[in-house]
């Protein structure tokens, strides 16, 4: 009986694990992913699981994608839980001009952060939006070049409706300069996250670095049409697992030597 097959994003995963294990209390004593096992995900590509291969990634099935979140939470929660953060704006870049995908997108080292509650606002201006406002638990947002963050759409100081009582929302991708990390993340469980707060403070951002949650794709490849809020959802059940299986080995280790 001949073994599954392995994809190459999920044998990297694997390979990781005594290397994000070893670096698992610098992780949360940082409070960041510590920079070797970020220098090993980035080279792996494990940070653009969930874009298309001519933008240098995996385009993963979202069946692959859960098994590699599966395995890197059964060696740390924290790492796994960043990576997972990363695929949202990998995926919501479907939404995004071929060429605005390709900016934001260039370098295969960059990590993304995001945030999907809209506690920021996007006023419109002549050639796109004037972004202000501040977000909280915006995991690996030190490590980000790029933040996405929701914002409730202004016109002259007025919110703007899509319909009776429903505001219209925004997707902003912000460059790590325009953006500042509070410090604000200190705490018993998943400290690795580095889930800060994050402020824009009136920065001008182009159209072409927005997008409404409600556009089509034009991405016309499979990667460009997996679901997106039910594949993020799965995401994190498959993050559960690997922590299941990490307490499940935990007490078998501690049952071969404890008296």
């Amino acid at each position: 009986m001949t073994a599954a097959p392995t994809s190459e994003p999920l044998a990297a995963a694997i390979s990781m694990h005594d290397a994000i294990v070893a670096q698992r209390a610098r992780t949360q004593a940082e409070r960041r992913i510590a920079e070797p096992i970020v220098a090993a995900l980035t080279d792996a590509r494990l940070n653009r699981l969930m874009l298309p291969a001519q933008l240098n990634g995996w385009a993963l099935p979202a069946v692959e994608l859960l098994r590699v979140l599966e395995a890197l939470a059964r060696a740390d929660a924290s790492t796994a839980w960043v990576i997972w953060n990363n695929t949202l704006p990998c995926l919501y870049s479907r939404k995004l001009s071929p060429e605005s995908r390709t900016e934001l997108f260039a370098d295969q080292h960059w990590m993304y952060a995001n945030s999907t509650r809209p506690s920021g606002t996007a006023a419109i201006a002549d050639s796109g939006y004037r972004v202000s406002g501040r977000w909280s638990l915006v995991s690996g947002c030190e490590l980000a070049e790029w933040a996405m963050l929701m914002c409730l759409v202004e016109a002259d100081g007025d919110l703007q409706l899509v319909a009776p009582g429903t505001p219209e929302m925004r997707l902003v991708f912000v460059n790590r300069r325009e953006f500042e990390v509070v410090d604000t993340w200190h705490v018993g469980g998943l400290s690795g996250t580095g889930s800060h707060d994050v402020v824009v403070a009136d920065r001008m951002i182009e159209t072409a670095r927005t997008v409404s949650p409600m556009d089509s794709s034009n991405l016309d490849e499979p990667i460009g049409y997996v679901p997106i809020v039910s594949t993020l959802a799965a995401g994190l059940s498959a993050q559960l697992l690997g922590i299941a299986q990490l307490a499940v080995d935990t007490v078998v280790d501690i049952g071969r030597t404890k008296t």
